[in-house]
C-alpha cells in the first residue's frame, strides 16, 4: 500500500494472507482488501469457514497476518511495537459470549479497561456510570453478571468496549446468544452509539436482519471479500 493509498479509511487492509497449519494448510484469509471509511457501520457475512473472526482479529492486532498490511486509525499494525496499548486506546471488542468477570459489578465491570490508562479512580467511576446510563443500565450498575439477562450482560460488554473511547468498534456475532427481541435491541443501541459517538463499527453475522441495520454489507467468501452491498438492498 503506498502513501497515496493511506488514510482513506479508518481502516485500510492490503492483500491479507492468513495460512494456519504446518502439514495441510489452511488458508482463512486469501488476498483480502477492504477499505471501512471513518464513522461506518459495516456488517461482514459470509458462509462458516469464510475467514470472518479472523479477519476480525488481524484488524483488532489479536492476531498477525502471514503477509499483507493493515493500516487501523493511521497506523500499520505491523510496526506498532505495543500491540497491548494500542488496543487500549484505539479498538474495542465485543464477542458472542460477553466474558465479564462474574465477581465484579457492571461499573467494576466497564472500570476495567481503564486500569492500565492514566485514569484517576474518580474518572473511571464517572465514565462507567456514564457509559452504563448511555446504554440503559442505570439501574443495574451494582449487579453482578448472574443477576442480569443475556441481553443486560452484553449492553455491559459494550459499555465496557466503549471505556476508552476507541475510534474502532468490532464485534464477532454480538447477538448470536440472544433471543430475536434482546439483539434487535443490541444491534439498535450500537446503531444508535455509531450515530451519536461517530464510532466505527464493524460487526461480523450472520443474521440478516443485523445486517440491515449497517450502512454497507461486505461479503467474504474463501477468505476473500467477493462483494458488497448496501443495507437499503437487504430491506429490499
Amino acid at each position: 500500500m503506498n502513501a497515496d493509498e493511506r488514510g482513506k479509511g479508518i481502516v485500510e487492509a492490503q492483500d491479507l494472507v492468513k495460512v494456519y497449519g504446518d502439514g495441510a494448510e489452511v488458508r482463512a484469509l486469501n488476498g483480502l482488501t477492504m477499505t471501512v471509511a471513518r464513522g461506518e457501520f459495516v456488517a461482514v457475512m459470509g458462509p462458516s469457514g469464510s475467514g470472518k473472526s479472523t479477519l476480525l482479529h488481524i484488524l483488532g492486532a489479536l492476531d498477525r497476518p502471514t503477509s499483507g498490511e493493515v493500516w487501523v486509525d493511521g497506523q500499520n499494525l505491523a510496526r506498532i511495537r505495543d500491540l497491548d496499548t494500542f488496543r487500549a486506546r484505539t479498538v474495542g471488542f465485543v464477542f458472542q459470549l460477553h466474558n465479564l468477570i462474574p465477581t465484579l459489578t457492571a461499573r467494576e465491570n466497564v472500570e476495567v479497561p481503564m486500569m492500565g490508562q492514566p485514569v484517576s479512580r474518580r474518572e473511571r467511576r464517572r465514565r462507567a456510570e456514564e457509559l452504563l446510563e448511555r446504554v440503559g443500565l442505570r439501574d443495574r450498575m451494582n449487579h453482578l453478571p448472574n443477576q442480569m439477562s443475556g441481553g443486560e450482560r452484553q449492553r455491559v460488554a459494550i459499555a465496557r468496549a466503549l471505556a476508552n473511547r476507541p475510534a474502532l468498534l468490532l464485534a464477532d456475532e454480538p447477538t448470536g446468544n440472544l433471543d430475536s427481541q434482546s439483539g434487535a435491541e443490541i444491534v439498535a443501541l450500537m446503531r444508535e452509539l455509531n450515530r451519536d459517538l461517530g464510532t466505527t463499527i464493524i460487526v461480523v453475522t450472520h443474521d440478516p436482519s443485523v445486517a440491515r441495520r449497517t450502512d454497507r454489507i461486505l461479503l467474504m467468501r474463501d477468505g476473500r471479500i467477493v462483494g458488497e452491498r448496501r443495507s437499503e438492498e437487504m430491506m429490499e
